[in-house]
């Protein structure tokens, strides 16, 4: 955009205008000393000179504006700061009432980016968690990190639901050719798993198709854990499950008991802390990256696959080493999820 004119500009363009020469020429005679202006710009000036107007730019009409940058900077940012959904054109309507003045929603996106440093992401999302289990989790953390517990010991198990999924979440396009539609089946198969790990290593992971209820999820026990724990910590060990009803039912204690598993009971609602909720991430990641399963089978195949070629005690480790970082971060938050 051409920068305003000087005063010594619009003299030239009006002293050429009246030795004859054009517009276009007019552009060309001024570029050579530096100026730079369109032929548009200089028939604007020249018309303006046979109204009579003189060199001098209009006297604007209208209400000045009320509003410079750094009110609406700050307006923004504590908007924002009460209400991180605020879109463009909704910070563009309070603007326009509070202060009368109408910046458009480009420049509020562009300013919000550059200058404010707040940009558009993917919100993250995490359980509610009620105050009562908050104090618990807060407690928990602050008991292991006074402990210096390192968690040897533990066993972490979870289930989790695998879908037949063939593409990841993020893709890269090109500019001009955004060709990222992926298709997905309208009910997609899956099938559920169950597993732990150790930094001894993790157990057989168990496939099922069923709904899991406690008599389904103590064969699974019965199966995988109990022949885990007898081979890998004869010396005593903690087994970590979470607070659903199928875990804390009748059937399943009293296995538990009779078993002499050591159930090392955490807080509800901390998916946070158990690392094998990573695991599960990385395994739905593998299956959509580099499985791209079509039937059943494909999945079931290569959920087989990742545990038994990715799922090493130095992998199982890395993992049980992260909730010690997540540990100071729940303190920090007085509970609350730390969407680790």
């Amino acid at each position: 955009m051409p920068r305003r004119l000087s005063a010594y500009a619009r003299q030239r363009i009006i002293r050429l205008w009246q030795q004859g020469k054009t517009p276009a020429f007019i552009v060309r005679e001024l570029g050579q000393d530096g100026i730079y202006t369109t032929s548009r710009t200089v028939r604007r000036r020249i018309f303006a000179w046979t109204k009579g107007e003189g060199l001098e730019d209009r006297r604007r009409s209208g209400r000045p504006s009320t509003i410079t940058k750094e009110i609406a900077a700050a307006y923004m940012d504590s908007m924002l700061e009460q209400d991180d959904e605020l879109t463009a054109s909704e910070i563009h309507r309070l603007i326009a009432r509070k202060f009368s003045a109408r910046i458009p929603t480009s420049t509020i996106r562009r300013f919000l980016r550059l200058k404010l440093k707040w940009v558009v992401v993917r919100a993250r999302t995490g359980p509610m968690i009620s105050d009562n289990n908050k104090t618990k989790r807060l407690e928990f953390a602050k008991q292991c990190i006074a402990d210096k517990d390192t968690f040897d010991d533990v066993v972490w198990t979870d289930e989790s639901s695998i879908q037949l999924v063939r593409h990841t979440r993020s893709v890269r396009v090109k500019v001009g050719k955004e060709k990222n539609f992926k298709p997905v089946p309208k009910h997609a198969v899956k099938v559920h798993v169950w597993a732990g790990i150790s930094k001894r290593g993790a157990t057989k992971i168990c496939i099922f198709d069923q709904i899991m209820d406690a008599m389904v999820y103590v064969g699974i026990l019965k199966d995988c854990l109990v022949p885990f724990l007898k081979e890998k910590f004869p010396d005593g060990h903690r087994f970590m499950q979470d607070n659903d009803p199928k875990h804390t039912s009748r059937l399943a204690k009293d296995y538990i008991k009779e078993q002499n598993v050591n159930w090392w009971c955490t807080p509800a609602s901390s998916a946070d802390i158990n690392p094998i909720e990573r695991v599960w991430a990385e395994l739905k990641h593998y299956i959509a990256r580099r499985i791209k399963p079509l039937t059943k089978a494909d999945l079931v195949n290569g959920i087989l696959r990742f545990w038994s070629r990715r799922m090493s005690s130095a992998k199982c480790k890395r993992y049980i080493r992260h909730t010690q970082k997540v540990l100071p971060k729940v303190v920090a938050k007085n509970g609350c999820i730390t969407g680790e």
